[in-house]
């Protein structure tokens, strides 16, 4: 009996632990041209492949993108691939941007 309800105990606790454990949103990978800067955290992408009244889409920068953006002196209308996550919460995030040449 003890062994029981020691066993289920250690059961209970595990799976516990386990809903504490947020898993992290898929990452995917997409192309678009780059519209603009919405403000200091946000950007708007034409995404490759939609429909005109679907393609326009805002994004937010994550904070390791947010330092580096800067650096890539984006003009409107320049082709990007980037990487982001769709988190339950709020808006899509992008993880990693780049100019395609």
């Amino acid at each position: 009996m003890k062994k029981s309800v020691r066993f289920i105990a250690v059961l209970l606790a595990a799976s516990l632990v386990c809903c504490a454990c947020a898993e992290k949103p898929a990452t995917r990978t997409t192309e678009g041209e780059y519209v603009g800067l919405i403000d200091n955290n946000f950007i708007e992408i034409k995404i490759s492949g939609l429909p005109e009244e679907e393609a326009y889409a805002s994004f937010m920068l994550s904070e390791e993108v947010r330092g580096e953006f800067e650096e890539l002196k984006l003009n409107s209308g320049e082709l990007v691939r980037f990487e982001y996550e769709r988190p339950d919460e709020g808006p899509p995030v992008i993880v990693r941007i780049e100019r395609i040449d």
